[in-house]
């Protein structure tokens, strides 16, 4: 098993894993504001604790850049002036920072702003490289990112950013491994990430040093609740459809269909459960900021209709 690489952490060696620790999320993905936008994925907190919206947006030579749209007033000001498209960004946990990324003629940058635009500075070179999908550790000094060759685009591996000095290093000591979709919980004593499909989703403890992987097919990241001790994600199982009423399948016909559910898993025991139990495809789930939800689309069999967006207790109840 790989092992993983860490910053500024003493971490317990076992034979199969060590790691470096980096990374965060900042909260607010329920939200959809309609406005003339390019995209729409982060908020920021202000002096006042009232969450901004940042958004992207195409200035006068049709380039990408980062808006910040205060709540309250409706005011909307530019914070980026970058001169090649941006294509990524993410707002540290406090938000006084904000992480971006520009696509250069040859490869990629990493930028570092303050939250209001301010002292934009060049935070990583990616030269043939693309690097992006930054994800922010809760302490705020880190991040993990993906990066991606030109040469080999479809291998991707996962890599730590120090916020400070800019020192960068492979998450998994083994780079040859495929590595993606790093998350980690809002404790931060966990980084979960995408391994090959084979593999599965692997989960890293910093404290103790224990890494273990599971089986997943889809390929997708994982949602955390914000206790820290569950992660929600999405697997291929197979769905019952009986041809009549009752469940006795020797009174009644009955078929077996491939379907995509939400399952949780307990990171401290190891056990799986399943979260939704019907014959569709359910999308990324996204956990409410109280735990108390979690979100996601569902695209329902044999139909035309689009995804719907649907609601369900991480204990599987009151799923509409």
């Amino acid at each position: 098993m790989d092992r993983v690489e860490s910053f500024n952490v003493e971490a317990p060696r076992r034979t199969e894993s060590q790691v470096n620790t980096s990374g965060g999320r900042f909260i607010v993905r329920f939200f959809l504001l309609v406005v003339s936008v390019l995209l729409l994925v982060g908020c920021v907190g202000g002096d006042t604790g009232v969450e901004d919206v940042l958004f992207l947006r195409l200035d006068e030579q049709e380039v990408a850049q980062l808006h910040r749209l205060d709540v309250e007033s409706g005011a909307v000001v530019r914070l980026t002036t970058a001169v090649t498209p941006l294509i990524h960004y993410a707002p540290a946990p406090d938000g006084s920072q904000i992480a971006y990324v520009t696509d250069e003629m040859d490869g990629s940058m990493v930028w570092l702003i303050d939250g209001n635009g301010r002292s934009a500075r060049v935070l990583l070179e990616c030269p043939r490289a693309e690097c992006s999908q930054l994800v922010w550790h809760p302490d705020g000094q880190r991040l993990v990112y993906e990066r991606r060759a030109t040469e080999t685009p479809g291998v991707v591996h996962l890599w730590w950013l120090d916020a400070t000095s800019g020192e960068t290093k492979p998450v998994l000591q083994d780079n040859s491994t495929i590595s993606s979709g790093g998350r980690f919980s809002p404790d931060g004593a966990w980084l979960s990430y995408v391994s090959s499909p084979d593999e599965g989703l692997g989960f890293y403890n910093f404290t103790t040093g224990e890494h273990t992987l599971i089986p997943a097919e889809m390929g997708t990241p994982v949602d955390w609740l914000p206790d820290g001790a569950t992660a929600v994600y999405r697997n291929r199982d197979v769905g019952v459809t009986h041809g009549d009423e009752g469940d006795d399948h020797d009174s009644h016909d009955h078929d077996f269909q491939e379907t995509i559910r939400l399952f949780a898993y307990a990171v401290a025991t190891g056990e799986v459960t399943a979260v939704t139990d019907s014959i569709a495809d359910d999308g990324l789930p996204v956990v409410s900021p109280d735990g108390e939800w979690i979100a996601f689309g569902r695209k329902l069999p044999r139909t035309n209709m689009g995804r719907q967006i649907w609601l369900v207790r991480p204990d599987g109840h009151d799923a509409h």
